[in-house]
């Protein structure tokens, strides 16, 4: 694996940059080429073989999310983010029965609406990177088939604890969840443990075999749903009666409906003597900022895990830091793109960023110290 991906992140650093000018136009065609990309590949004779039967909404879906990527990518730069990005795309779309060779004639179709819709000083360098995925198909293939689950070390204290509870969250027995959280914490220091040695691990290992098609997205709703329930009787054990410290906001970003992460971040906090406004996942840009103006925190903390939704968290932070009343909120960002590519959060503007809730408490201590 390592050597297909040395040989793939070679080849795009060999590829021409993306001028601003075919950013912006890309991103004001964005629709259009959709809409196209949809007719080319509706049109096709055998577009149920290629999408596995499964209803055409959600390859349209595919698309769209697609160039939502594209445009986070081509705005920043950031060519790198393909070699995640796009095994992890194959993977996810194969094990709910599309075919390989769907991803090979959107390429196709990608190119042509391409064409179709910028300015010809524009294409040649996006169309590159296009040629780049068809040239790099098979290898993506083989990469999306790797057996590759996110390394996560769990301490040997907690070990048979986060057995036990990935176990009865892939039972669904939400009882027996309950009770696991409960036995286990004892403290504040239980509880960030339990949260990123039991519950994190066990989410991802439950969303990689969702990715490989193991478990149904029904299943992995439920095990979602029993962990908000073990996290709401566990986390207000701990709460201070007074707040010891200022206001944070934490939300996941425009878009985002994946939301554990934020929370886990958001009870750790408040157990810490935050005084925290929880506000859950896809929240419209424009309201988050009428209510930050309401009251303005000290700290906003924002969770993004989808690569598509990297773009409308940089307009909403810029828009953060232009506003002369929001200007001086921390803004920390976390997710697991951030994750795989530490440096990627300086690209959107925020004031740092944490891959788990531990980091998360630590750099918000920081920043609170410093200000005092």
């Amino acid at each position: 694996m390592k050597d297909i991906k040395i040989e793939l992140r070679e080849k795009l650093k060999s590829l021409p940059d993306i001028s601003y000018a075919a950013a912006a136009d890309y991103e004001k065609n964005k629709e259009a080429i959709v809409a196209e990309v949809n007719e080319i590949m509706n049109s096709q004779d055998d577009v149920n073989q290629l999408t596995g039967n499964n209803p055409i909404n959600l390859m349209e879906e595919n698309h769209q999310n697609h160039a939502e990527f594209m445009t986070n990518l081509f705005k920043m730069n950031k060519l790198e983010l393909l070699l995640t990005v796009v095994p992890w795309v194959y993977r996810t779309y194969h094990n709910q029965g599309f075919n390989f060779e769907y991803f090979l004639r959107t390429f196709k179709a990608w190119k042509e609406a391409v064409n179709k819709y910028l300015e010809p000083e524009n294409t040649y360098s996006i169309l590159e990177i296009y040629q780049w995925y068809e040239e790099s198909h098979e290898k993506m293939i083989e990469l999306a088939r790797l057996d590759e689950k996110p390394p996560i070390e769990i301490s040997p204290n907690w070990k048979k604890t986060n057995q036990d509870f990935y176990l009865a969250l892939m039972e669904g027995d939400h009882k027996k969840c309950m009770d696991i959280g409960d036995k286990a914490v004892n403290s504040p220091e239980d509880l960030q443990n339990f949260y990123l040695q039991v519950v994190q691990p066990s989410m991802y290992n439950i969303g990689f075999r969702w990715e490989k098609g193991e478990i149904s997205a029904a299943h992995e709703h439920l095990a979602t749903a029993i962990v908000s329930r073990v996290m709401a009787n566990l986390y207000p054990k701990f709460i201070l009666i007074e707040h010891t410290k200022e206001k944070a906001v934490i939300t996941a970003s425009p878009n985002e409906y994946h939301e554990l992460g934020a929370r886990m971040i958001a009870d750790l906090l408040e157990v810490e003597g935050w005084d925290v406004d929880y506000l859950g996942a896809n929240v419209p840009g424009e309201e988050l900022i009428e209510l930050l103006l309401e009251e303005p925190p000290f700290l906003l903390g924002i969770s993004v895990a989808m690569p598509f939704n990297i773009d409308k968290t940089s307009e909403l932070i810029q828009k953060i830091k232009t506003n002369e009343k929001l200007k001086d909120i921390k803004v920390m960002v976390g997710g697991k793109i951030f994750a795989e590519h530490t440096e990627l959060w300086k690209a959107t503007g925020a004031d740092g960023y944490a891959t788990n809730g531990k980091e998360a408490i630590a750099l918000a201590a920081k920043w609170w110290e410093d200000w005092r």
